[in-house]
């Protein structure tokens, strides 16, 4: 049986590259060493305990996803109404961007489920959101992600977003799609 350890190494490592981020990159955005989490990706040192909350800000996750498994599940399903349509969202979690210099200080992710064409038709913006942005989430061409925004100054824009094999810098990413919500 897998050790806790080795799980969490595996996870963290995981986690990183899906992130896109160099072990400095990582390391920086937690106030450690890059040898510090090259240690905990080769289960040979482990975290602060109080270091867990920020790194699962950073990754989008939960602390036990960091644990136990790269959640391929969601959190919850909730209920999203777009114009008169009720759709069942399944909720991913969030990713801090506060460190960031972004407007966002938080994004919060969930994929619509059983959208069928829908959105199909929807004009597409040219902003692209890469799949190592997403918490946890497998994306398949086809699926839509509402994405809410928490702006610097307490706003939160809802963005919509599908998978339709966009690639971006070399990187699959989803496109923003502009929705009507009269239409849906």
């Amino acid at each position: 049986m897998e050790s806790i350890q080795n799980k969490f190494a595996a996870n963290l490592q995981e986690f990183r590259k899906k992130r896109g981020l160099t072990q400095e990159e990582l390391a920086k955005k937690l106030g450690v060493t890059f040898q510090a989490v090259s240690k905990w990706e080769n289960a040979k040192a482990a975290p602060d305990i109080f270091l867990l909350p920020t790194m699962a800000g950073v990754f989008g996750c939960t602390i036990d996803q960091l644990f136990f498994a790269v959640g391929r599940k969601p959190i919850r399903v909730d209920k999203i109404s777009i114009g008169n349509t009720v759709f069942d969202a399944s909720y991913f979690g969030e990713l801090d961007r506060s460190c960031d210099s972004g407007y966002a200080v938080k994004l919060e992710f969930w994929r619509l489920e059983n959208t069928g064409n829908i959105f199909s038709h929807c004009p597409k913006s040219f902003n692209v959101l890469p799949y190592n942005n997403y918490p946890s989430i497998e994306i398949e061409r086809g699926q839509v992600f509402v994405v809410d925004c928490h702006t610097r100054n307490g706003a939160i824009e809802r963005r919509f977003y599908l998978a339709d094999g966009t690639i971006w810098r070399d990187m699959p990413s989803t496109v923003e799609i502009i929705v009507d919500t009269e239409s849906v």
